[in-house]
């Protein structure tokens, strides 16, 4: 099995707990190879992961992550470019892998595991170009990406990856074309130009390998009206999941603002991460402090408390225009201003270029 990440300094530590616990629930692999996009970790960080892998028995191979500014020659809009411009180094796997592998498992460096990856590893993917789990966004998500709102959209923090088609297929060559036809904006960048590139091209998944924290903030049927899905897994599939999931993703909602690492999280799995992150090097360094900015912390607090006094009904309907048409409608506006920003620039930089050399 040959899996890759992307990781960056600060999330060293993230992605040490998520790794020792993929080697914890893998034991019995014959054959586990990680593949690590490194976006500039630090050498006393690396040895501390490489210990992890020597504990194991295991390997983890260092990559050096693309400048993906500098490929398309201009600027990408990557909310907390500190970490999620780490991300994007999936979408160059078939330049920087061995070109004998053929097929690889993405995995977020926000994740634990508690099962064998081995179901996971053998689903055929006959024709299609990667499987992943459907996500909790509706219809809008997708209009976003300039693709038919009718259709799923797809978390990619859990990735099965034909390597084969991808090559076959140029598909590295169409992730840049899609992300210059965009002006370099796309929300959750290497997200959304999976969904809008391999649209129809992607295999749905179990929703046990990515159980992630929306289904933790919802009743199922909640969910469903929230979120204005056209198309969910089946009640009984995401039950189970919560109750037994074979990999837990820590992403973040309103009710569940803060993840394992941080201090007062409140995640249903935050024992569980504890207890990975009390078998690494990391295990005696302290939680991280809560870095949210006020504004964040208050919208937090008065979304909550309102949550508790309001009518079920209008806390559903509120949250709904939040995810369906607020959310939406900003990331809209920023994506206007981002490339009315490089517009701007660029013609001030031929501006002065052209006073730089006049012409004769």
């Amino acid at each position: 099995m040959v899996v890759v990440y992307n990781c960056d300094d600060r999330y060293a530590e993230i992605f040490a707990v998520s790794v020792l616990s993929l080697f914890e629930c893998n034991k019995e692999a014959e054959e586990l190879t990680v593949y690590l996009i490194d976006n500039g970790i630090k050498d006393e960080n690396m040895r501390k992961i490489q210990e992890i892998a020597t504990t194991y028995c295991r390997k983890i191979i260092s990559l050096p992550m693309p400048d993906l500014e500098s490929l398309l020659g201009m600027d990408v809009a990557v909310p907390a470019k500190s970490n999620r411009i780490a991300t994007c180094g999936r979408l160059f796997v078939t330049s920087l892998l061995p070109k004998d592998i053929d097929k690889i498992l993405y995995f977020d460096c926000d994740t634990i595991f508690l099962k064998s990856i081995k179901p996971l590893w053998e689903i055929d993917l006959g024709e299609y170009f990667a499987g992943m789990m459907a996500d909790t966004m509706g219809g809008k998500y997708r209009t976003m990406l300039g693709i038919s709102e009718k259709g799923i959209y797809y978390n990619s923090g859990v990735a099965l990856i034909n390597l084969t088609l991808w090559r076959e297929h140029g598909i590295e060559r169409k992730f840049m074309k899609y992300l210059e036809s965009q002006g370099g904006y796309v929300p959750w960048p290497d997200q959304g130009v999976f969904n809008a590139v391999l649209d129809g091209k992607i295999k749905c998944l179990p929703c046990a390998y990515n159980v992630h924290t929306t289904l933790f903030s919802f009743p199922y049927d909640t969910l469903l009206k929230v979120k204005k899905l056209q198309w969910y897994y089946a009640k009984d599939e995401v039950e189970q999941s919560l109750k037994d999931p074979g990999m837990v993703h820590f992403t973040t909602t309103f009710s569940i603002p803060l993840r394992p690492w941080y201090e007062g999280c409140n995640h249903p799995y935050t024992k569980s991460f504890l207890k990975f992150r009390a078998m690494t090097p990391w295990k005696d360094e302290p939680l991280w402090k809560d870095d949210r900015s006020e504004t964040a912390r208050l919208f937090y607090s008065v979304f909550k408390r309102f949550s508790k006094i309001a009518p079920k009904w209008l806390s559903v309907w509120v949250t709904r225009q939040f995810y369906v048409t607020l959310r939406p409608f900003a990331y809209k506006i920023k994506k206007q201003k981002f490339i009315r920003n490089n517009m701007s620039r660029d013609s001030m930089q031929n501006s002065h270029k052209g006073r730089g050399n006049p012409s004769s």
